[in-house]
């Protein structure tokens, strides 16, 4: 894996002399500096002496030769990497031995740092990263990475080591999925019979070709009885060497991901391995909004509820409940920045409601008014319809049946009632919106639905909150005319009474 520049001070004298001595006198690449040295390979910064360009130069370091596992496992890694053609996963140009068997292979040089690294920043409170990459901006981040592991699956290929130390951040905005080193094929033996039916050539672009397919050997989902993944991240069927894994297990990487951004810690905080993996199985995971709150952090940091939700269905620990791919993740993410419900949170007609308000609260108010007229009443009104008509009408329903004469008025009157009561069912949805126009302090817009309210519901607490509306807009004599109206239907109301004597 390719790391930050800053962080990758490792230089190993001896074996930079000898990759320069197994690279430079045979191939084309001259090695400058060892960028990395991992488990099983190093990762030098080479240039390309044919067409004059940087690249890293991954080579399994030497010992490791010697475990044919190993060496399968490296060229495999190089195989799947080199097919899994996508802007975010990061190009193979060639894969090589060096003459003394050593396999190597030569990839793009990306010049960036990781996701662990900015979240790790953030966490530290650096101005620099706190400005440069804002919620929103790493929720595109996300949505990058989401869109390289659905491309992955889409190909039958599991990452299986996702996390934020293998995702890099470009310097001009890219990312790059790193590390595909224990990623796996699935329905290999299906690949298999096709294989020995056609030749490579005749295969399509949606199956991954690997060493593997080709042999006849056995290869197991793990080497030497460990556990392939890195326990933080890792789904919990990781941790149970006899399960299947397939695309899902990414799904719940993703989770603990979006986990970090959220709340600038790894899912799990424990360092025990044994309750990392108990706490995985049972499903037992701190909230990130109570997490966040744990943390002592600002008012100012917190974890939308939507987004909560999006990590409790990826982390799921039965991978049926999970989102079944990453573009169904990635989906929810959109509908959160776009302004939609995500379908995690499961939304009431409530909070979809809201949703809509705050998405077209830029509207004119003469289009605004419109539509939450035809919200309020539930059938066609006519734009042009005169205030003294609405209120015409409103007098009618509020009339007593003895006092009509006309068989017409009495017909109008029960169908008036009528709408009115199916209009009523929508006077929860009209007080959230008032609500949300009286904290943005947009008080005209709140006073003409809350006099709206008065019609459909006309009660002590809509009185109440028309006149402190009118108070809050600076208009006195309103607040005044609507405190007698009000005290003629509640005399004596102490909360009428205090208002009247604010007023006075």
């Amino acid at each position: 894996m390719q790391e930050d520049f800053n962080q990758t001070e490792k230089s190993n004298e001896e074996a930079l002399v000898d990759a320069k001595s197994l690279i430079e006198s045979d191939y084309k690449y001259k090695i400058v500096k060892m960028l990395a040295k991992g488990g099983m390979a190093y990762v030098f910064h080479a240039i390309d002496t044919n067409c004059q360009r940087s690249v890293a130069l991954k080579m399994m370091i030497e010992d490791n030769n010697k475990e044919d596992e190993l060496v399968r496992r490296f060229i495999e890694e190089a195989q799947i990497t080199s097919q899994l053609d996508h802007p975010a996963i990061v190009p193979i140009y060639e894969f090589s031995r060096a003459p003394n068997g050593q396999p190597f292979y030569v990839m793009k040089m990306i010049k960036g740092e990781t996701l662990e690294k900015i979240i790790q920043e953030q966490r530290e409170g650096n101005p620099k990263y706190v400005k440069k990459f804002p919620l929103l901006r790493l929720i595109e981040i996300y949505i990058k990475i989401c869109d390289a592991i659905a491309f992955a699956a889409s190909k039958n290929v599991v990452h299986r080591d996702l996390k934020p130390d293998n995702i890099m951040i470009g310097q001009y905005g890219e990312v790059f999925v790193m590390d595909w080193g224990i990623s796996k094929v699935c329905n290999l033996m299906e690949t298999k019979e096709l294989m020995r039916s056609k030749l490579p050539t005749e295969l399509d672009d949606s199956f991954i070709r690997t060493l593997s397919a080709y042999s006849e050997v056995n290869v197991s989902s793990t080497f030497h009885g460990q556990i392939l993944g890195s326990p933080i991240y890792m789904a919990p069927e990781q941790t149970c060497q006899d399960y299947e894994i397939d695309p899902r297990a990414d799904i719940y990487a993703l989770g603990g991901i979006l986990y970090a951004l959220l709340t600038l810690q790894a899912p799990h905080p424990n360092n025990k391995l044994k309750e990392i993996f108990q706490n995985k199985i049972k499903g037992n995971i701190i909230p990130p909004s109570k997490r966040v709150k744990s943390l002592n952090k600002s008012k100012d940091f917190i974890v939308p509820s939507s987004l909560e939700a999006v990590i409790q269905k990826a982390m799921e620990v039965n991978p049926e409940k999970r989102y079944q791919k990453a573009s169904h993740l990635k989906h929810d993410l959109e509908n959160w920045i776009n302004g939609y419900a995500t379908d995690a949170e499961g939304a009431s007609q409530i909070r979809l409601l809201k949703l809509l308000f705050i998405r077209h609260q830029r509207l004119g108010l003469v289009v605004s008014l419109l539509i939450l007229s035809i919200i309020v009443f539930i059938f066609q009104i006519n734009s042009k319809l005169k205030i003294a008509q609405l209120d015409q009408e409103a007098a009618l329903v509020q009339a007593d049946s003895s006092s009509l004469y006309s068989e017409k008025q009495k017909v109008l009157q029960r169908q008036l009632r009528n709408r009115l009561g199916a209009s009523k069912e929508i006077i929860p949805y009209i007080n959230v919106y008032i609500k949300e126009l009286t904290h943005e302090k947009k008080f005209d817009q709140a006073i003409v639905l809350a006099e709206k309210l008065i019609i459909l519901e006309n009660n002590l607490k809509n009185n109440i909150q028309l006149i402190e509306l009118y108070i809050f807009n600076e208009s006195p004599d309103m607040a005044h005319s609507r405190i007698e109206r009000a005290l003629q239907d509640y005399p004596n109301e102490m909360k009428l009474l205090n208002l009247l004597n604010k007023l006075n």
